[in-house]
């Protein structure tokens, strides 16, 4: 059983090594080449359309990302706005939450104006 192994080893090892032997034709190597290079330049044109949508991707949350940042920071802007707006009383403190509110809601409308 052993001895059957050998041989059929053997015999492949035998014949692979033929093969790599053997000359190939100016034609055949120019075919090979021309399909080898083929080959990559689909290989290449499909990682450059995956690289671009990766690319569009982080563009899209990058932009979502400083977004949610200014909509934050109107937030904090506006929660600070209206503690200075306490100093004051009647029609001033009124006018004084109104603007803090406009200043949010017109922050709020850019944001979802850059929103897709």
């Amino acid at each position: 059983m052993n001895f059957s192994k050998l041989m059929l080893i053997s015999v492949l090892s035998v014949t692979t090594l033929a093969a790599c032997a053997k000359k190939e034709t100016p034609a055949e190597t120019q075919q090979d080449v021309a399909e080898a290079t083929a080959e990559g330049a689909q290989s290449v044109a499909s990682e450059r359309r995956d690289a671009a949508a990766v690319a569009t991707d982080a563009q899209a949350s990058v932009a979502e990302a400083n977004a949610d940042v200014d909509l934050e920071r109107a937030k904090a802007d506006y929660k600070i706005a209206i503690e200075k707006c306490d100093a004051d009383t009647g029609m001033d403190k009124d006018a004084c939450k109104s603007a803090a509110q406009a200043a949010l809601d017109a922050v709020q409308a850019q944001v979802d104006a850059r929103k897709p």
